[in-house]
C-alpha cells in the first residue's frame, strides 16, 4: 500500500472543513499489568483498554486564505467555547477500516505556522477497540 488510500470517496474529517494530508500514523496499544507470584516472578499479564492511537498531520486549506485560517481556528478553539468543541472527529472513507470511525481528540492539538512553508496541524487521537467503550470515551467531556 502506498500513501493515504481512500475507498474511492474523498476522505472526510468532521469538524475540520478543508485540509490536505501530510501524514497519518495509527498504532495499536493497550495497558499491561504484570502479575507476580509470591517470589516476585512475573507469571502473566493482565491486558486492558485495547485502542488505536493516531498521529494525524494535515495542512489547513481552503479556496481563500481566510478559509484556511478558519481551519486552524476550528482546531485551536477545541473545548474553549460551547459553540465550537473539537473533542471528537468522525473520520470516514479510508480503505483500511480501522482508520475510520469516531476518534477522541487528545490534549495537545497543535497548529504550526512557518515562514517558508505551509502551516501544519498536528492532532493526537485515540479510538478504543471495544465499540461500547469507545462510545463512552468519545462522548461530551466533563469539564471541571
Amino acid at each position: 500500500m502506498f500513501g493515504i488510500t481512500n475507498n474511492n470517496t474523498q476522505i472526510a474529517i468532521s469538524g475540520i472543513d478543508s485540509f490536505e494530508f501530510d501524514s497519518d500514523d495509527v498504532t495499536v496499544v493497550w495497558d499491561e499489568k504484570a502479575n507476580k507470584d509470591t517470589t516476585g516472578n512475573i507469571q502473566n499479564y493482565t491486558q486492558t483498554n485495547f485502542r488505536w492511537e493516531r498521529s494525524l498531520k494535515i495542512f489547513p486549506s481552503g479556496a481563500t486564505r481566510a478559509e484556511a485560517a478558519n481551519v486552524a481556528h476550528e482546531v485551536l478553539t477545541a473545548g474553549v467555547s460551547s459553540v465550537i468543541s473539537l473533542y471528537t472527529v468522525l473520520i470516514s472513507n479510508y480503505k483500511v477500516p480501522e482508520f475510520n470511525g469516531t476518534w477522541r481528540v487528545k490534549s495537545g492539538a497543535k497548529v504550526n505556522l512557518k515562514m517558508d512553508d505551509n502551516a501544519t496541524i498536528d492532532l493526537s487521537l485515540e479510538k478504543f477497540v471495544n465499540a461500547n467503550q469507545n462510545a463512552q470515551m468519545t462522548g461530551i467531556p466533563i469539564v471541571g
